[in-house]
């Protein structure tokens, strides 16, 4: 199955969301990039911070998951698919996304998302239930079954969340 894994960071450092984005957009082995037509670190990092200075600044100013595919993907079929998940965020929020390989051999998306809509100012609630929702998306997307990888991430506050959740996939 294919894998989400959500990262949170409840507190964040000043220049968190510049280091992230150079951190992901740079990577030394990476397939194929998604920036719209920003094409450096520098533009996108100047690009949320406009839209966030436009509607107020937050607290998080960016989310941060990746995808990771089933074994066996091939590059062009993960490619339009992230292709499709980019543009299904882009449609309110801010994406950049890059294409790589894990330690594992596998492919995986990660995807930085601005946490302000440039549409509206309304911000990506970063909560269970939001993620729930765009797992739903992926499946429709994809046609498979998605997966939170508990484990890896912040997903579940605890032991409840996660039985909580386990009841709503059943």
């Amino acid at each position: 199955m294919a894998v989400i894994r959500v990262i949170r960071n409840k507190r964040q450092r000043n220049g968190y969301m510049k280091d992230l984005i150079n951190n992901v957009w740079n990577r030394p082995d990476t397939i194929c990039r998604w920036g719209g037509y920003m094409n450096d670190a520098g533009a996108i990092v100047s690009a949320f911070e406009m839209v966030q200075r436009a509607y107020g600044s937050i607290a998080i100013p960016v989310h941060y998951f990746q995808l990771i595919l089933e074994p066996g993907t091939n590059i062009q079929m993960a490619q339009e698919f992230v292709s499709a998940v980019v543009q299904y965020l882009n449609n309110e929020y801010q994406t950049v996304a890059v294409l790589d390989y894990n330690n594992d051999g596998l492919l995986e998306a990660t995807f930085v998302l601005n946490a302000v809509s440039y549409q509206n100012g309304n911000v990506f609630h970063d909560n269970n239930n939001t993620f729930l929702q765009l797992q739903k998306t992926l499946e429709s997307l994809s046609g498979q079954k998605w997966i939170f990888e508990a484990e890896e991430s912040v997903f579940f506050n605890n032991q409840d969340d996660s039985d909580r959740y386990q009841s709503l996939t059943e």
